[in-house]
């Protein structure tokens, strides 16, 4: 099947279904569900569930079969009405493709508003907010009508999902392929709490490698059942190799082997790990060694420039500009660290940077001084500023509203900093106050006077604290590993007050390319000397199996900054 064009990706969240994954989902659905079927697809694109049903028509003998299949795009509903129309030769089975919007047809009328399913199949649009204009405002209707209110961030497979779940029938199932961002983005909790309160088993299964081909996008397939009466709830995740590894089994095992739950203390991007594991990881994480970086720190993102290409520059550049470092008439030069800069250690020095400047790298920042007049400035900045305006970088969002466009904001050093994107591991670096950044890195203080900067960088790296990263943080399909502000408030370390000779010593281990078990090694002795081997194996094992998970990814794309 071919894969749409990137412009229906992005106006349409055009990601279709690997036939593995509908042939599984159909089956897993059909075998589930008893006597009269009936079947609800969103958005069918070109056929994938639907191809699915012909093929497993098998076992939907003997039962009375009705599918209702939904499709925006007018070309590909013409492909599924072949497909249904083949459905339909079986006397059993009635299908009705539909070409439009779903919402709007949904609850265009008053007898479909509240039509209910027993088996909900399919794969949701992934529509970024931004993008989600056709039945945008219908779909915010619906969630008021359940009584949600969703982030104004959400993607549009929230909504989608949400009004699934609501369309379920008692003893119904529901098999979706969905984004992993279910797991961790902040908007992604209202659709948790909905499936948790409305659905008595949830599994969760994710893969090791990319589903889609040539896109990065993680998804997860959700499988859930509504009985009902609901006594107890199951909340579970598992995670396999590729799509070969689907299988029957998947679902009994979860069945047999899941407790249940209070689902609404659980954090969903836990559940691949063993509930034997969390229950010893959450006792650990409640030591009085153990910190919230959020009580001892605080963090900002760096400096938002609009245009990081026109303000951040080279030593080419600059002579070409005829100004140097410092200050010139009408313009500062500030040394800058960006996101294609190497950091080689957890101090990023002054000769470090010596090196990347050396090396042609962006490492001067152009901050303009709008009180001087821009009529005398040299020809070469004049020049300069005009051929941004050719450019149009005075239209672009954060410029625009600047008075004038190539003006400055919150230009303010500290001296930790941590970048947004990692791969392997992230890192704390300390810096001078006068090396400043862009919004690729955070810019994070100590809050506690007892706590030094490098105390906070050299306490950063052991374990535990890289187990909180990747039990906070969000990672895409291509393994990279990626912390919001209120990611990094929330993440938990121990305090260890290093001396010079160890910061020296764990600064060169990184500067060496030291493997990072072996660094693991050195720090955790002493940083984890409040657990005993058996706590400090599990918190190993238990990090390196997350990690692990989110990178072996089959296809990988560029290389994350500032770790290995």
């Amino acid at each position: 099947m071919e894969q749409p064009s990137t412009s229906a990706v992005k106006e349409r969240g055009a990601y279709y279904t690997p036939k593995l994954i509908s042939d599984f989902i159909v089956n897993w659905g059909l075998e589930r569900t008893h006597d009269s079927i009936n079947i609800l697809e969103q958005s069918c694109g070109d056929g994938a569930f639907l191809r699915a049903l012909t093929s497993s028509s098998r076992l939907m003998e003997g039962k009375n079969v009705k599918i209702l299949a939904i499709e925006m795009d007018k070309k590909e509903a013409k492909k599924s009405r072949v497909i249904g129309n083949q459905l339909r030769s079986n006397s059993n089975i009635t299908c009705n493709t539909v070409a439009s919007e779903y919402f709007s047809y949904m609850m265009g009328v008053k007898s479909r508003a509240n039509k209910k399913f027993n088996l909900v199949l399919g794969n949701p649009p992934y529509i970024k907010q931004s993008k989600f204009v056709k039945g945008r405002s219908l779909a915010k209707s619906r969630m008021e009508e359940l009584g949600l209110k969703i982030n104004q961030q959400s993607n549009a497979w929230v909504y989608f999902v949400i009004d699934a779940v609501s369309r379920m029938s008692p003893d119904s199932h529901i098999g979706l392929v969905i984004p992993a961002d279910i797991l961790q983005l902040a908007y992604a909790k209202a659709v948790q709490n909905y499936l948790t309160d409305h659905l008595d088993d949830i599994l969760i299964i994710g893969f090791d490698e990319l589903v889609f081909p040539n896109i990065q996008q993680d998804v997860v397939l959700l499988l859930g059942k509504k009985s009902k009466s609901t006594m107890n709830k199951r909340l579970g995740s598992i995670s396999v190799k590729n799509l070969s590894c689907l299988n029957n089994d998947l679902w009994e095992n979860f069945l047999h082997s899941k407790k249940p739950v209070n689902v609404e203390e659980v954090d969903w991007n836990l559940q691949f790990l063993s509930d034997q594991k969390l229950s010893k990881i959450d006792k650990i994480l409640e030591r009085k060694n153990v910190l919230s970086l959020g009580n001892i720190s605080d963090n900002r993102i760096g400096i938002v420039t609009g245009a990081n290409s026109f303000f951040c520059v080279d030593k080419t550049k600059l002579s070409e500009l005829k100004i140097k470092g410092g200050r010139n008439k009408g313009v500062y030069v500030k040394k800058m660290i960006g996101s294609r800069m190497n950091v080689p250690g957890i101090e990023y020095t002054q000769k470090d940077h010596h090196k990347n400047h050396s090396a042609n790298k962006r490492t001067n920042l152009l901050v303009f001084d709008t009180k001087y007049p821009r009529k005398k400035l040299s020809d070469e900045l004049e020049n300069y500023l005009s051929m941004g305006e050719e450019k149009e970088y005075h239209t672009r969002n954060q410029l625009a509203r600047r008075t004038p466009w190539f003006s400055s904001e919150h230009v303010i050093s500290t001296r930790i900093g941590l970048y947004k994107r990692s791969a392997e591991f992230c890192k704390l670096f300390l810096k001078s106050e006068e090396i400043y950044h862009t919004d690729t890195i955070y810019r994070i203080w100590v809050e506690d006077d007892k706590i030094t900067p490098g105390t906070l960088v050299f306490s950063f790296v052991n374990s535990l604290t890289y187990l909180s990263c990747e039990m906070h943080g969000r990672n895409y399909g291509g393994g990279v590993l990626e912390l919001t502000p209120a990611e990094i408030r929330s993440l938990k370390l121990p305090i260890h007050d290093c001396t010079e000779d160890e910061f020296a010593h764990l600064d060169e281990m990184f500067r060496n390319n030291t493997s990072i078990e072996q660094i693991l090694d050195y720090t955790d002795d002493l940083t984890l000397n409040f657990l005993n081997k058996s706590e400090r194996k599990l918190i190993r094992e238990s990090w390196r199996y997350l990690k692990n998970r989110r990178m072996n990814r089959k296809k990988r794309r560029g290389k994350s900054n500032g770790t290995k």
